[in-house]
């Protein structure tokens, strides 16, 4: 505390950090006060105070319980205007309604994402402010009424929060990381040594349920909920819905189908047409279901995410509305079986004596629309082998697009390889 350069120490610790930390302050255990202000004088005379520079460099000096409450008061204010358009009674569900939309809307939860935001800020803002001056509110000129007003709405949006972040699925779940990355956040994220708190602390709420069963992970992750029935089902929506716009990618056909079931169930909830036990095990079969990426009578042999795909689209593809074969009857030709492998050089291919049709693997990530192609380009080579005018004339009759879908796989090819057909 008695040299210029412990002061451009001190200097860099207090650095403002982000829009939620507005000053910096060093506690004077030593009475050395004075000692710093020496310091500053000495730090200011070297600045650069001119216009070129951006104007004045001064220091200013504030009385840190002033500042101190100015900044909880505003923190607690921002908070208030923030949950200010939640529709009344304001409880949980109706704050999940207002930061995570409509459960039957898949795009709500994506757009309610700036106002979750600003409520994870401005509880984090809330609860930096109270830190600072916790030990010093009466001193700050705040009555014993008041500081049981502050701690209560402290512990009130604190609780909010943890609220939204379930219901909305940002809880922080360390699984998917490596260990290595689990290490750095335990060393340097965490503040304090951790402590277990329970076994499950750090798994989602999905994968809780289909580790634990439904009734288990609701007392487990929405304990705070207890009683709401219908907080508690919207928070599990609101889960498995981003989590099937998450993987949806990965395959479209089958997370549709997964869209819909959750749909038709958050419906039924809605309509009251299911008792509330009825609901937890459907929506929990759901859970299982986006969880596991497939269904439960998916295929042993379907051991890869790109053969499942392919396998769902095929059954979207090959099946009309009433499940029964669409191609087929319309080609008036029998396809003996379908086989998924990774091949280097093609989209697909065609046994025209053995009527069985190879896919590449890859067009598990290309839209449907280029495995339908595939699938009519290699069904009509059991008619036709050759790529004559013949077979064109097919194509041209049953897939008056081929043309455009045919460009369509080579848009954004996998590898830098030339795709024949």
């Amino acid at each position: 505390m008695q040299d210029h350069g412990l002061f451009q120490a001190i200097c860099r610790t207090n650095r403002l950090d982000g829009d939620d930390k507005e000053f910096g302050y060093v506690v004077d255990y030593k009475d050395l006060f004075k000692k710093v202000e020496n310091a500053i004088a000495v730090y200011s005379s070297e600045l650069d105070n001119s216009d070129d520079a951006g104007g004045s460099s001064e220091i200013l000096l504030q009385e840190r319980l002033k500042k101190s409450k100015e900044r909880l008061d505003d923190a607690i204010e921002a908070l208030a205007l923030i949950c200010e358009p939640v529709e009344p009674p304001k409880a949980e569900l109706q704050h999940i309604h207002y930061f995570c939309g409509n459960v039957e809307i898949p795009t709500d939860l994506q757009t309610r994402e700036p106002q979750r935001s600003s409520l994870y800020k401005a509880t984090v803002g809330f609860i930096r402010a109270y830190a600072n001056i916790a030990d010093d509110l009466s001193d700050a000129g705040y009555s014993d009424i008041d500081i049981s007003r502050i701690k209560e709405q402290l512990k009130h949006y604190v609780a909010l929060r943890d609220t939204i972040r379930n219901a909305a699925g940002e809880t922080l779940d360390l699984k998917p990381y490596e260990a290595d990355m689990r290490h750095l956040i335990d060393t340097y994220i965490e503040a304090s040594e951790p402590r277990k708190i329970s076994p499950f602390d750090n798994i989602g709420l999905l994968d809780l349920i289909v580790k634990t069963g439904i009734a288990a992970a609701i007392a487990e992750k929405l304990g705070g909920l207890r009683g709401n029935k219908d907080a508690i089902a919207e928070t599990i929506e609101d889960n498995v819905r981003k989590k099937i716009i998450k993987e949806n990618l990965t395959d479209p056909a089958f997370y549709e189908r997964m869209s819909k079931l959750l749909d038709e169930v958050i419906a039924d909830r809605k309509a009251k047409a299911i008792a509330y036990e009825e609901y937890l095990r459907r929506i929990a079969e759901i859970v299982k279901k986006v969880g596991a990426g497939k269904a439960e009578d998916t295929p042993v042999k379907l051991d890869t995410p790109g053969k499942r795909a392919i396998y769902n689209k095929l059954k979207i593809l090959l099946a009309s509305g009433n499940s029964e074969p669409k191609w087929e009857p319309i080609l008036g030709v029998t396809v003996e079986g379908f086989y998924v492998q990774r091949m280097k050089t093609k989209w697909g291919s065609c046994n025209s004596a053995a009527r069985t049709i190879r896919l590449n693997s890859e067009l598990a990530k290309k839209p449907i629309e280029c495995l339908e192609y595939l699938i009519v380009h290699e069904m009509i080579h059991i008619i036709e082998p050759s790529h004559n005018a013949h077979f064109h004339a097919l194509l041209d009759r049953f897939l008056p697009n081929w043309k455009q879908c045919r460009q369509a796989p080579n848009r954004l090819p996998v590898r830098h390889e030339d795709w024949r057909y």
